[in-house]
C-alpha cells in the first residue's frame, strides 16, 4: 500500500450531489462528502462554493476539519483528488484550470463536456498532465456492471439485438447515463438518428428533454435504440436496457437504483437494490483501491468518450419526425 495514506481531497461545488441528498445520522451513502468520511484512505482537505456561507454550514453539518476556500484560490491549494461537483457548462473551465495543480486524479461530475471535441481536449491535457481523470457515470461502479460492458464489447454474449432508454431531466444531463452505457456495451457506429419530437424544458432550455428513434451499428449488425423522455416535472424515470444474444442487462430506478443481468429468457444471473442507497460509496472506493494499490478505474475519462459521442450525434441530428430535415 502507497505510504501517501491517507490521500487529500478537495470538492469544488456544495449542492446535492456533494452532500445534499445525505443525512449525516442517516445510512445512505449518495454523496461525495459522505463517501470520502467513509473511507479511511481520504481525508478531505477543503472544500470550495460560489456562496462561502454555505460552505461554512456544510462544514458544520458534517462536522469537517476541512478549509474554506473560495473557488478562484482552489486550484492554488495542492490535493491528491479533486472533486468537480459544479454547474454542467462549468466542467471543462474548472478541470482545464485544476490540472494546472498536479492532482494525482480528477473526478468530474458527468456530463463532462458540451461536446466530444472539447472532452478529447480535456483527456489529452490530461494525459500529458499524468492526472488520471474519472467522471461520475455512478452505474458503472455497481458490482458486476464494469464485467458485463467489458464482455458484451468483446462479443461474449453473440450479436446485440437492441437497446432502450427511457429518462428525464435533459438529454444531456441525464440521458447521457443511458448512452454512456450503451456506447459502452455497443459502440458508437451510428447509422441513422431521428429526433421523435420538439423536446420540452424539464431541466434547461438550453438542455431539452428529447425523444429519438437511432440505429447503430454494433459487431457489424444493425441495432436499434429507443430513447424515450419523460417530464421530469411529472415523473422521475431513469432505466436503460441492453440486450445480446444470450445476455441483457438492465439498470433502473425503482425505490433507488436496481439493476440485474440475466439471460435472454430473463433469468437473472446477477442482481443488485441499492437500499439504503450505497453507490457512492463505491465510486470513492476505487479511487481509494487505485491509488493506494494501482487497481483499475471503473469510469476513466477516455472509456466515456463513446458514449458522449452518441450523445453529440443524437442531439445535433438534424432529422425531426415531426418536420423533416431542418433547413
Amino acid at each position: 500500500m502507497s505510504s501517501d495514506v491517507p490521500f487529500t481531497v478537495g470538492i469544488l461545488g456544495l449542492g446535492q450531489i456533494a452532500h445534499g441528498y445525505d443525512d449525516p445520522s442517516g445510512q445512505a451513502i449518495s454523496t461525495h462528502i459522505k463517501a470520502c468520511l467513509a473511507e479511511p484512505r481520504l481525508r478531505i482537505a477543503w472544500i470550495s462554493d460560489i456562496d462561502r456561507s454555505r460552505a461554512a454550514n456544510v462544514r458544520e453539518q458534517w462536522n469537517l476539519e476541512a478549509a474554506i476556500v473560495g473557488p478562484e484560490d482552489a486550484p492554488r491549494h495542492a490535493v491528491d483528488v479533486v472533486c468537480i461537483a459544479t454547474p454542467d457548462d462549468t466542467h471543462v473551465q474548472w478541470v482545464d484550470r485544476f490540472l494546472g495543480s498536479a492532482p494525482k486524479l480528477i473526478l468530474c461530475e458527468k456530463p463532462l463536456a458540451h461536446g466530444v471535441r472539447e472532452a478529447r481536449d480535456l483527456i489529452s491535457k490530461a494525459d500529458v498532465a499524468k492526472c488520471a481523470f474519472v467522471i461520475n457515470f455512478m452505474r458503472r461502479w455497481i458490482p458486476g456492471v464494469m464485467p458485463w460492458l467489458r464482455a458484451a464489447a468483446s462479443g461474449d454474449f453473440g450479436p446485440p439485438v437492441e437497446a432502450r432508454l427511457t429518462y428525464c431531466r435533459g438529454f444531456r444531463h441525464n440521458a447521457c447515463h443511458g448512452l454512456d452505457l450503451i456506447g459502452a456495451a455497443l459502440g458508437c457506429d451510428v447509422s441513422s438518428a431521428r429526433i421523435s419530437d420538439a423536446g420540452f424544458d424539464d431541466f434547461a432550455a438550453a438542455d431539452l428533454t428529447l425523444s429519438a428513434a437511432v440505429e447503430l451499428r454494433g459487431q457489424d449488425v444493425a441495432v436499434p435504440v429507443s430513447i424515450t423522455g419523460i417530464d421530469g416535472r411529472v415523473r422521475n424515470a431513469f432505466d436503460v436496457e441492453i440486450i445480446f444474444k444470450t445476455s441483457r442487462l438492465r439498470i433502473w430506478n425503482a425505490d433507488g437504483i436496481c439493476a440485474q443481468i440475466s439471460d435472454t429468457n430473463g433469468k437473472p444471473s446477477h442482481e443488485f437494490r441499492d437500499k439504503p442507497a450505497r453507490h457512492m460509496q463505491y465510486v470513492w472506493q476505487n479511487i481509494a483501491d487505485a491509488l493506494a494499490d494501482g487497481a483499475p478505474l471503473m469510469c476513466t475519462a477516455q472509456e466515456t468518450l463513446a458514449g458522449m459521442t452518441l450523445v453529440d450525434a443524437i442531439a445535433n441530428s438534424s432529422l425531426r419526425t415531426t418536420g423533416g430535415p431542418s433547413p
